[in-house]
């Protein structure tokens, strides 16, 4: 049984295919037209004043899903929360769209977790070749925040959606001191999802370089001020399934509420790029330990 779609003010409609580049044309009994280039036009309500207003919102809804190539509900709940970050994690095992085996699935969520669990390190730690131990109250709190949505086809693909909240200071001690563990509410989550954002690129410019020939498997220890570290080579190998040799590609999302980062074009992982990053996440994780292995390229 098909559920009710939930209420949507014709202002946060409008403000959401203003965010797109959606923009209003004129008006027609009563309703805005909108337009994108030359995919169609929308009638959206200024308000709920008529009859059929309501209609009008729920064919704009199908429309635009369609448009956009997804579920309704996910469009839905950008709609609705403007104050979300969201990634997109396109795995393509080799099964029919929108399925996955069940032990590259379980591998594929444990790398957003990670990824995410990397990122909320960086933004509260800095900068580390390797992220060990439990995480603390603060990165704990996060994670628990962060939705995972619902799986859909194109291939294999997850989303993740990061509340974000402008950053508030760390709470002080009884000295007047910032406290040794911060806030969970300090570590906000558009510092997390910028930190994921730039490391990711990083390890994209690393693994290419390798597998390009450029350079040898240690050029991943140069990228550690940018983000790079071994939990985060070993969580995108995560994501290339049970063999960590299928391609990834990781988009984001910013939320139209927040001022953010300019969109861009999603990252798009080879196969052999994300076994070249698996590999790096070992070898990093051995020089962290060791303090004297160096990193070199087999093969």
């Amino acid at each position: 049984m098909t559920q009710p779609l939930p209420i949507i003010e014709p202002a946060a409609l409008s403000g959401y295919l203003e965010s797109k580049g959606w923009h209003r044309d004129g008006d027609w009994r009563g309703a805005g037209v909108w337009s994108l280039d030359a995919t169609g036009q929308l009638l959206i309500p200024d308000h709920f004043e008529y009859q059929d207003d309501s209609e009008l919102i729920r064919e704009a809804i199908q429309k635009l899903a369609a448009f956009e190539e997804r579920p309704q509900q996910d469009l839905i709940l950008d709609i609705t929360d403007p104050m979300v970050d969201t990634q997109f994690f396109r795995t393509q095992p080799d099964t029919p769209s929108g399925t996955i085996p069940l032990p590259s699935g379980l591998k594929a969520v444990q790398g957003v977790h990670r990824l995410l669990g990397t990122a909320a390190r960086t933004a509260e730690y800095g900068h580390r070749l390797l992220h060990e131990g439990r995480p603390s109250s603060a990165v704990d709190g996060f994670l628990h925040r962060v939705l995972l949505g619902t799986a859909r086809p194109g291939s294999y693909v997850l989303t993740a959606r990061v509340p974000v909240a402008a950053a508030q200071s760390p709470q002080l001690d009884l000295f007047g001191q910032p406290a040794t563990d911060r806030n969970i509410q300090a570590l906000d989550g558009r510092e997390v999802v910028i930190a994921l954002d730039q490391a990711i690129h990083a390890a994209w410019t690393a693994a290419s370089l390798v597998t390009s020939g450029k350079a040898r498997l240690d050029v991943f220890d140069d990228y550690m001020l940018r983000g790079v570290s071994a939990n985060l080579c070993k969580a995108l190998g995560e994501l290339g399934g049970y063999g960590k040799d299928r391609p990834v590609e990781i988009g984001f999302a910013w939320a139209r509420g927040l001022p953010g980062p300019e969109a861009a074009q999603p990252i798009s992982f080879s196969g052999s790029m994300v076994s070249v990053l698996a590999r790096a996440g070992s070898e990093l994780e051995h020089l962290a330990k060791s303090g004297e292995a160096q990193i070199t390229r087999s093969g």
